[in-house]
């Protein structure tokens, strides 16, 4: 190999350093789009209910299992995050980052160790910023899929070194690595084996071999002690389904290029990709394993990959039954790509000695583009899920028990739960609910307003309110939008409160205007519209006045009127429980074939689904008509974009109908009926996007039940 420099090495370099500042300042603005300081999904347990434990002086909480992991090190990070920075995930995310850049450096000193004119720097910042890890970048709960390969990484680097530098200290400081990488995922328990491997592969001397093989006792006798309560024990029945978990596990390898080769149903690149994962690396193991002597950092890169492929294996033989599709989700992407990084610091003198200079050139910047334009094609933002989340919130800091809310904060069967993480964490005032407006907002309710009304410093109106019912018989939610002239505008609304005549509180609500919002609305007839919902006291009468607020600062005030409540929700607990639980005639539904966007089949329950997700998918619009008696209820079901659906009573009356993920048991009001038996009744679909299908179910005779259509 010659180390002659090129005429075009200095402008390239130039260019892969500019490669790099771009997609890092992209993924960075992507962290900033996508901020989401609501705790959800796993959060809810993981990050409130530990520090609920701590609170409740349960020290073992730092290392309890959290469902196969220990988690030690994503909690110190979620307690920081907690106690020095607010509890909205500035820190966690920030995290994030740091672990990033820290397994660059590593890399980056393990191929200078290696070879002083391996891959630049630069490529592998390109590299380890690229968003095909999505979440692992954008989320607070990640970092512990970083920290899983940081730490074992950091041990590796500390012996991979020639026999006349290795000593006592370097030793320890890797045994303690393995040590505390029981503490980062599940997979940390191979670690201390591995290094284990590592020290006879390259034949340490007896007493320091001993000292990885005292630390990897050390850990077997800490997995005796912390053994997690709902572990389940071997089981050789995965044995029937290995080709299953063998698929699983090369989709896993090649997910990055799920990614970067265009993302396809079919996964034949990203299975192809995977073959050639095991395929280099057991070439390397080969060489390695006949040269003589044994190369330091080779070995520790190959026993990284290597690491890479066996913390996969267990994911895969864990996950494979969940579906094939979750292989390539973004937070498993993460550790194929350090092990494809670990591959290519140990192919690259080969790359370079068999390209001439401009091959290499022409080569690092078509892939680069490539990068490039992934990167930018990754950018995105969806105000309205993060907006979901921080009403759902909302309500949980006022005390409503609002479960349709609840579970969009969480995976379907874990929504319950919720209640028991978060009223601990607002009575304690920690995570998320110890900041503005959430902290101390359920004492305010039923108290006068300490402001009295000012005159507005801008112009604003707001239009009709939308109510939804919840399944909380003492709260109402609601949506409106308030519209701000373009030109005067001097403040955004974040906050407003729903004062009654006496000027007490008894409601509140968020507003859809930050930066993020405000660059995806289009000002129309020189006004700005922003979305504003929230929960107001199903006891407040009909005139309400509305305060808006900017940064706790009054920007302008509206009166206007709270319609009547038109239905009652309550989530059914079993669909056959009660005999005038669902409708009880329908009475036209033409051409309507289709059922809800899951296809579901309640006929062994006696229940018809009658729906428009159908052939066209979500695209079709249509009426669904039924006559209810008075009393009587029915089940309904939405996809995941609402706003479009509602309920229309013959007398003309129509109203929002709600986001309903999973059935709802809904009742109108007695008063909609007058002095009739029964009317009748449309849930009228009027959306054709994504997401926007409705469905009914109607009692039948079991023998006349028909399965949804199947798209």
């Amino acid at each position: 190999m010659t180390n002659k420099t090129s005429p075009l090495d200095t402008p390239f370099r130039i260019y892969i350093w500019l490669c790099a500042i771009v997609i890092t300042i992209l993924a960075m603005f992507q962290t900033i789009v996508a901020y989401n300081p609501v705790p959800v999904w796993d959060m809810q347990e993981g990050y409130l209910g530990f520090l609920e434990k701590l609170q409740d002086g349960h020290w073992r909480a730092w290392i309890e299992p959290h469902n196969e992991h220990r988690i030690l090190l994503q909690r110190i990070i979620f307690w920081f995050d907690n106690y020095a920075f607010g509890g909205i995930s500035i820190f966690a995310i920030t995290a994030n980052f740091i672990c990033i850049s820290c397994n660059i450096a590593l890399f980056y000193l393990l191929a200078k160790r290696r070879n002083a004119s391996s891959i630049p720097l630069a490529l592998i910042i390109c590299w380890c910023f690229l968003l095909v890890q999505g979440e692992n970048i954008t989320w607070a709960f990640q970092a512990q899929f970083h920290l899983a390969y940081l730490v074992p990484l950091a041990g590796l680097y500390l012996i991979a070194v020639e026999r006349k530098d290795l000593n006592w200290l370097r030793c320890l400081g890797a045994v303690g690595a393995g040590l505390l990488s029981i503490g980062t995922m599940g997979n940390g328990i191979l670690v201390l084996p591995l290094y284990v491997a590592y020290a006879i592969v390259m034949r340490f001397p007896a007493r320091l071999t001993g000292t990885f093989l005292g630390g990897l006792a050390l850990e077997f006798i800490f997995l005796l002690w912390n053994h997690s309560p709902g572990a389940a024990p071997l089981n050789l029945g995965f044995l029937t389904n290995l080709d299953t978990i063998i698929l699983f596990l090369l989709r896993l390898l090649g997910s990055p290029f799920h990614y970067l080769l265009g993302s396809s149903d079919r996964f034949y690149q990203v299975e192809i990709m995977g073959l050639v994962y095991l395929l280099l690396l057991s070439m390397k193991i080969v060489q390695l394993l006949r040269q003589k002597p044994s190369a330091a950092v080779d070995w520790a890169l190959a026993t990284f990959a290597l690491y890479v492929v066996l913390s996969y294996a267990g994911a895969s033989v864990s996950r494979s039954n969940i579906g094939m599709g979750l292989a390539v989700t973004t937070h498993y992407t993460t550790p194929s790509l350090l092990g494809w990084l670990a591959l290519s610091i140990l192919y690259f003198e080969s790359f370079q000695r068999r390209l001439s200079a401009a091959w290499r050139v022409t080569t690092l910047s078509v892939f680069l583009l490539v990068l490039i334009a992934y990167q930018y094609s990754a950018l995105g933002y969806f105000s309205g899920p993060l907006f979901d989340w921080k009403v759902a919130t909302l309500g949980l800091a006022l005390g409503v028990d609002d479960q349709i809310a609840q579970r969009t904060l969480t995976a379907p069967d874990f929504y319950r739960q919720i209640k028991q993480y978060s009223e601990p964490a607002y009575q304690s005032n920690f995570g998320y609910f110890q900041s503005i407006p959430f902290s101390g907002i359920r004492e305010q309710l039923g108290q006068a307003s300490r402001e009295n009304k000012q005159p507005n410093v801008q112009d604003c109106s707001i239009a009709p309110f939308q109510m939804m019912t919840t399944t909380d018989s003492k709260f109402l939610r609601f949506s409106s939008f308030i519209e701000l002239d373009t030109e005067h505008a001097t403040a955004y609304p974040d906050f407003v409160r729903i004062l009654d005549e006496k000027n007490r509180q008894l409601g509140f609500a968020l507003v859809q205007s930050g930066w993020r919002d405000r660059r995806e609305i289009t000002p129309a007839n020189g006004k700005y519209r922003f979305k504003v919902e929230g929960y107001v006291a199903s006891s407040i009468g009909r005139h309400i006045d509305i305060v808006a607020e900017a940064g706790g600062k009054q920007v302008c005030n509206v009166s206007t009127e709270i319609p009547s409540q038109p239905m009652q929700l309550k989530i059914p607990f079993a669909y056959g429980s009660s005999g005038d639980l669902p409708i009880a005639q329908v009475l036209d539904v033409k051409d309507i074939t289709g059922g809800d966007g899951l296809q579901t089949n309640l006929c062994s329950y006696g229940l018809q689904v009658l729906g428009t997700f159908g052939p066209d998918g979500d695209a079709t619009k249509a009426a669904l008509r039924f006559q209810l008696r008075s009393g009587q209820s029915f089940l309904y079901r939405s996809g995941p974009t609402a706003g479009n659906q509602r309920l229309s009573i013959v007398d003309g009356s129509q109203f929002l109908m709600p986001q309903a993920l999973d059935w709802l048991e809904v009742t109108l009001d007695p008063s909609l009926y007058g002095n009739k038996d029964s009317i009748d009744v449309s849930v009228l679909d009027e959306g054709s996007g994504w997401g926007e299908w409705s469905a009914i179910a109607a009692r039948v005779p079991v023998d006349k039940c028909r399965p949804p259509h199947k798209k």
